[in-house]
């Protein structure tokens, strides 16, 4: 395996869509990063640009010790492995897997032992004598897998590999990446537009938006610690609610005010938001830090509701509603006594909560973490 470094890397297409713009990245060599963001927002480019599937229009590729730099995709030593399975209908699973090894003209021994090692190693050596039409979706994408496995690349590309796959297949052949990349301690980049994908896989997740890289860092930390807005309601199930409302002053405590109603400033972020008395800020409340309030909260740690929507989980009890004319959604206990059309009072977990900068007037582009340094407590597992 390889350090992988991007250095500056931009891709602009000919009709002026910059769909990868300046991104410097390293990943160190046995890493998995895991690649995050919304459609179109380059994740798939800026991997053609590491296979050399695409050509860059400024900026470098280095894998270990050398420049990519005008070298062919099928000398770079990495592995892709891609969205649809691409697997050779007319070719059993060996001939599949065998097929990248025979074009590098290996022994006839060394590709046998290869595939049976890499066959082994994901669970499908009885179905190596299969042709693809055989294969549920989930067998055809461990075919895909071992297909680069066998190639013991310097770096492992993934694009979207089970997004074709139904739920359950999601979640077993996620699980078998992870411990695919722990037994061969690859190097892998591994883009996704699914969240969870990226939380549960990646060592680092590195978040994508408009062709740029916004933050990199391991999912907890990236989770407890947004650098702004998008990265904060991009990254968590369901997503973070947003409050908008100004800071305001009494008797000498700060208040987030939002639409006539009140909640206390916590004393970790009254430092920071004293200097925006009277300005605009957004609060940022994950559903798992709201909780049915009990008798006698404070107004000051209360949001009042009027439940619109209920889905049961399993493990949670998720209820949407509306304050105010906002949304808010909460993740409460199963056990939790809720019901459609009622009105119930939330307690809000201020010591998790998140304040954010509004975005710039006419701009897209999200309003910083004000507190970006603040380390919420663990959440209690009463609240789950």
């Amino acid at each position: 395996m390889a350090h992988l470094s991007l250095k500056q890397l931009s891709k602009v297409f000919p009709d002026g869509t910059h769909a990868v713009d300046q991104i410097t990245l390293e990943v160190p060599d046995g890493e998995l990063l895991a690649l995050v963001g919304p459609s179109g927002c380059g994740k798939t480019t800026l991997l053609r640009l590491i296979a050399g599937l695409e050509s860059p229009t400024a900026g470098d590729i280095e894998l270990g010790p050398r420049s990519l730099q005008g070298v062919l995709p099928r000398d770079r030593n990495v592995a892709m492995v891609f969205q649809g399975h691409a697997l050779y209908p007319h070719l059993t699973v060996f001939g599949n897997l065998a097929f990248p090894l025979r074009l590098r003209k290996s022994p006839k021994p060394e590709i046998d032992h290869r595939v049976r090692q890499a066959a082994a190693m994901l669970g499908i050596e009885r179905l190596l004598h299969r042709k693809p039409r055989q294969l549920s979706g989930g067998e055809q994408q461990r075919v895909a897998l071992g297909r680069a496995v066998v190639r013991h690349p310097a770096c492992f590309l993934m694009d979207e590999p089970l997004s074709n796959l139904d739920a359950r297949l999601r979640d077993e052949t996620r699980t078998e990446i992870k411990a695919l990349h722990q037994r061969l301690d690859a190097t892998i980049v591994y883009v996704t537009h699914d969240q969870q994908e990226a939380m549960t896989l990646g060592d680092r997740v590195a978040v994508m938006r408009d062709g740029r890289i916004l933050q990199v860092a391991p999912p907890r930390e990236i989770y407890r610690h947004p650098i702004d807005a998008f990265v904060a309601g991009f990254l968590g199930a369901p997503p973070m609610n947003f409050l908008h409302g100004q800071i305001r002053a009494d008797a000498g405590q700060l208040y987030f005010e939002h639409s006539g109603r009140r909640l206390a400033v916590p004393a970790w972020a009254a430092a920071t938001l004293a200097a925006r008395v009277g300005q605009d800020v957004v609060l940022g409340i994950r559903p798992e830090s709201l909780s049915i309030a009990p008798t006698g909260t404070p107004p000051a740690n209360r949001l009042d509701i009027t439940v619109d929507l209920i889905e049961f989980v399993g493990a949670a009890l998720h209820a949407y509603g509306s304050t105010n004319g906002d949304t808010i959604v909460a993740r409460l206990d199963p056990a939790a006594t809720v019901a459609i059309g009622q009105h119930h009072a939330l307690e809000v977990d201020l010591d998790r909560a998140h304040f954010f900068a509004p975005p710039p007037r006419g701009s897209k582009q999200p309003g910083a973490n004000l507190c970006p340094t603040h380390n919420p407590p663990p959440l209690a597992r009463s609240r789950l």
